[in-house]
């Protein structure tokens, strides 16, 4: 039946289906994000630890091996700006 209250399949036909629908969508885009940061603040202290390990072994060589770490970072990160993309193009 049309705007019945218990159906909601396909489109949404009244205020009670939009509300559920909405949070709903809210709670999921909420959830990606706080995914996305988390996987960034994992990605940041794995760079970090790796970053002062480096400083320790390459003492004298370390300014030549952190040119080229930093392109290469450089490089992967432009595949990532995806997701960065993703994040900047959330509309709620």
């Amino acid at each position: 039946m049309y705007g019945s209250a218990g159906s909601c399949p396909g489109e949404v036909y009244n205020t009670s289906c939009f509300r559920v629908y909405s949070i709903g969508r809210l709670y999921h885009l909420n959830q990606e994000v706080k995914f996305l940061y988390k996987k960034k603040q994992i990605s940041d202290e794995l760079l970090y630890s790796a970053h002062l390990e480096s400083v320790l072994q390459w003492q004298g060589m370390w300014l030549c091996e952190d040119t080229a770490i930093n392109m290469k970072v450089y490089n992967i990160m432009t595949f990532y700006m995806i997701g960065g993309l993703k994040l900047d193009n959330l509309k709620i």
